[in-house]
């Protein structure tokens, strides 16, 4: 009887995520050794990685007959993306624009959530955003991206508004003659 061996299916993670891997061999002759790569050890697992980058993680099974057989699981490991926001202090009179963006590069096609903490929101990858008010606001950014993986960050918009100056005058005389033309 020739063995046959069921590994754990390819699996695609983010960084910092784990994944459990294991061997089920069946036919053969029983009592099987059990060779993992990649520092594993002997055994059907399950075990936990952990992979920093991509890794092929490969069993080698082998019954007390000497038949053997191999096989790979991958563990494909994706980036997960940075945020980068920097603080900012703006005074205007009236209101306040600023241009926010995310200081890092990001994989094409990532999402982007902004919260600019006064009940406002914004998917755009580089917002502008309109503040009317004096305060500390809370800017918020979750990116994430085409696989899946997340990153949050958030910075603080110190505003300043000043009130705009409103042009109030009388004139006299209030008419205006060729005789008293001087207002």
């Amino acid at each position: 009887n020739l063995v046959t061996l069921d590994i754990t299916a390819d699996t695609s993670l983010c960084e910092g995520e784990a994944y459990l891997i294991s061997a089920n061999v069946s036919n053969g002759i029983g009592n099987y050794t059990y060779n993992w790569n990649n520092g594993l050890g002997n055994g059907a697992g399950p075990f936990l990685v952990s992979p920093l980058t991509t890794n092929n993680y490969t069993v080698a099974v082998t019954d007390v007959c000497g038949n053997s057989i191999s096989k790979s699981v991958t563990v494909n490991v994706n980036t997960n993306p940075i945020v980068n926001l920097v603080p900012q202090s703006q005074t205007g009179c009236g209101e306040v624009l600023l241009s926010l963006s995310n200081n890092s590069n990001v994989p094409s096609g990532s999402l982007f959530n902004w919260n600019f903490g006064d009940n406002t929101f914004s998917n755009q990858e580089n917002p502008s955003k309109n503040y009317t008010q004096t305060g500390i606001f809370n800017v918020a950014l979750v990116i994430t991206t085409p696989a899946g993986c997340q990153a949050n960050g958030s910075t603080t918009l110190n505003i300043v508004i000043n009130p705009q100056a409103i042009a109030d005058f009388e004139f006299s005389p209030e008419k205006i003659t060729m005789l008293n033309p001087t207002v």
